[in-house]
């Protein structure tokens, strides 16, 4: 029965002796700090923003003009996979439109935040007295 019992001691310095990793509960300082990076990824982003300080640009521009499927597909990787919005619409705003393509014409225009002008409404006095 005493051979189903798997004891496990550790190092002082809290260490498991036969593969060296750290045991669980232990608190003491090892490795490096959360968020840290290496040498080696600190080095390399250095090196990637100085050749993007010098070429970014025109390598950008060439890869338009010589590989646009790459550059389109570089442009998609950038853009988040999913978006979640709210759209509230008034509308009243599209009672006088006299089919679908003033009504996109009309929505399109207030999208960018120049909408066409819309027909003058007239005063109906009787309205007047509705709530």
């Amino acid at each position: 029965m005493s051979d189903d019992i798997m004891v496990v001691s550790s190092t002082p310095n809290g260490r498991d002796p036969r593969s060296g990793q750290f045991l669980p509960g232990h608190t003491g300082l090892g490795g490096r700090p959360r968020g840290s990076r290496n040498l080696l990824t600190t080095e390399f982003l250095d090196d990637l923003r100085a050749t993007w300080a010098t070429h970014g640009k025109s390598a950008l521009d060439r890869c338009a003009i010589e590989e646009p499927a790459q550059f389109v597909r570089i442009v998609a990787g950038l853009l988040p996979r999913e978006a979640q919005l709210d759209v509230n619409v008034e509308h009243s705003i599209f009672s006088n439109v006299s089919g679908y393509a003033e009504a996109f014409s009309l929505a399109i225009g207030i999208i960018k935040g120049d909408p066409p002008v819309l027909p003058a409404l007239s005063y109906d006095s009787s309205d007047a007295d509705r709530p």
